[in-house]
């Protein structure tokens, strides 16, 4: 079995490759932060089941953050083939539009997210 610490710094050299890719130092920080949001929101999906009900994950809690957060949950529960992404992705369609934010630039970062993720499925998969 793979440690965490190892798991950890694959995840990280997996990110790492994906900064890399973004030509500007600006756009990668914004990768970063929006792979660390999606990262949150992955713990915070799965950890549903036991948290406690304050703190506990719901899709219409999400409607209380920032449309680049609510981009990161919907990543996540894609990934996860989540029965609340189709509410999510309304959710952030609408905070988008309250807030003037280009949903195009979350749609790349989103696109950021699902290929770390792809990657690291495949080096889980076949062990690399």
């Amino acid at each position: 079995m793979v440690s965490l610490g190892n798991r950890l710094s694959r995840l990280e050299d997996l990110a790492q490759g994906i900064l890399v890719e973004t030509d500007d130092a600006n756009r990668r920080q914004h990768v970063h932060e929006f792979l660390r949001r999606a990262l949150d929101a992955m713990a915070h999906v799965k950890r549903s089941s036991i948290d406690p009900e304050q703190w506990r994950y719901s899709v219409e809690k999400v409607r209380e953050e920032s449309p680049a957060t609510v981009a990161a949950y919907v990543c996540v529960l894609r990934d996860q083939n989540h029965e609340d992404e189709v509410r999510a992705r309304e959710i952030l369609e609408q905070r988008a539009k309250d807030e003037s934010v280009d949903l195009a630039s979350l749609e790349k970062l989103m696109d950021a997210f699902a290929a770390l993720s792809s990657r690291a499925r495949a080096e889980h998969r076949y062990g690399a």
